[in-house]
């Protein structure tokens, strides 16, 4: 292949490229890899760190080790070039849709390593007895006994409905998160707290109420419970009960130190210590992976699914030994105590968590079945797009509270704690 045909290929890409003819007239000028024997190919990685992406270049390569392009000598990264030669970078000829000249392998391997161990991760909690089954949530495959038997009145939600004004300065926070692709951090705290906090409390109020929300990032299930290591942060956000100055202090302070967590619940997140969480929230930006999102949410709720069964576990054992400590607990007494604890967490019929996405909050729900959890995602029932839909949020969390409040709550304090 002579070097016209080169020439004529990188002048036809689209934005302006540089003139070529006095660069491919210095045969040194292309910086072209070693390529390996047989024999050493397996022994040495490529140091490499961009390769060039067409045919005509390629071929290239080939004539290279006959002689029409010599080979300059090593640089310190393993790069082969001549330092008194110039040399034609990666960056130097500007890409088009079409045609990709410079691929970073480099990142490219490591984004198709993340994506296939979040998709091996997902595979193996599927196959696990124990793990994690993954599935669309809408009005067809919601499972039937996660509806609602009667309305509540509005006005017997906990929480309450934030001002025109505040609602239209959360508004304004996501229009200006959305048009300066602000981090996720800033979406936190600007936007899906703020709304969180004037769903819970009035600008007047110094104190939280019965419920609440709060960042929590950092949290992370405890290792006895999880059913595979969490990759990097598992949820942002929650909303949680103030148990810690109810008259059931004594009860959680009593459960929490006999817990491996320390805590009433699945995480050792030290401000929820006394607080039981009642909707999880994992945030992302509007392009994030949602394969990522998945996997983090069902492993946080097998965490946590674990974590309930083990603690209706514990209060039966004690009541078992508090009518005869002196025999020791038979494994058909176990067996049985098990089942129980099945029985026991089959009257708690899900628990809610939240993804938001940007704008889009999104329902989802997870249930346990057979000792496996069972996890639905996603539905959205708000955006922070319009005033209409921030207040369409508002009603959902207010929901998915209430739920906390009459379903999740009662159910704890029956089969978890002691209550004297």
């Amino acid at each position: 292949m002579n070097n016209d045909s080169i020439i004529s290929w990188v002048n036809a890409l689209e934005g302006p490229s540089p003139n070529l003819h006095e660069l491919i007239s210095d045969p040194t000028t292309f910086s072209l890899p070693e390529k390996s024997s047989p024999n050493t190919a397996r022994k040495r990685k490529s140091t490499t760190n961009h390769y060039l992406a067409s045919p005509q270049l390629d071929s290239m390569a080939t004539q290279g080790k006959n002689g029409n392009i010599p080979y300059s000598h090593f640089g310190s990264k393993g790069e082969v070039h001549d330092p008194a030669t110039p040399r034609l970078r990666s960056g130097s000829i500007p890409t088009s849709p079409a045609s990709a000249v410079v691929t970073d392998t480099n990142g490219l391997s490591k984004y198709l390593s993340r994506t296939l161990s979040v998709k091996r991760q997902m595979m193996r909690l599927r196959l696990q007895e124990k793990g994690v089954d993954y599935h669309p949530l809408n009005e067809t495959t919601v499972p039937h006994n996660c509806f609602k038997s009667e309305k509540i009145p509005a006005d017997e939600l906990p929480g309450r409905v934030p001002s025109l004004e505040e609602t239209q300065t959360i508004l304004s926070m996501a229009t200006e998160c959305e048009r300066y692709n602000h981090e996720e951090a800033s979406w936190n705290a600007e936007v899906h707290l703020r709304l969180l906090h004037g769903i819970f409390r009035s600008p007047a109020d110094r104190q939280y109420g019965e419920f609440s929300a709060m960042l929590c990032s950092t949290a992370r299930p405890h290792a006895d419970f999880r059913p595979v290591a969490p990759i990097s942060k598992l949820i942002d956000l929650c909303v949680y009960a103030s148990l810690d100055r109810s008259h059931e202090v004594d009860a959680v302070t009593k459960f929490s130190r006999a817990a491996p967590t320390l805590s009433i619940n699945h995480t050792d997140f030290e401000p929820l210590q006394l607080r039981p969480l009642i909707v999880s929230i994992v945030t992302e930006k509007q392009d994030a992976d949602a394969d990522t999102t998945q996997l983090q949410l069902g492993i946080w709720y097998s965490a946590q699914w674990r974590f309930l069964q083990w603690a209706v576990c514990e209060k039966l054992l004690q009541q078992r030994q508090d009518k005869d400590w002196q025999t020791p607990v038979a494994t058909d007494q176990e067996d049985e105590i098990r089942a129980r604890s099945i029985r026991a967490l089959s009257k708690l019929p899900f628990i809610p968590g939240i993804i938001i996405q940007g704008n889009y909050w999104k329902l989802v729900i997870s249930t346990y079945a057979e000792e496996k959890t069972q996890l639905y995602s996603s539905f959205v029932f708000g955006k922070t797009e319009s005033l209409m839909d921030i207040y369409a949020i508002v009603a959902g969390v207010r929901e998915l509270t209430a739920w906390g409040r009459d379903t999740y709550l009662p159910w704890f304090k029956e089969n978890v704690l002691t209550l004297e």
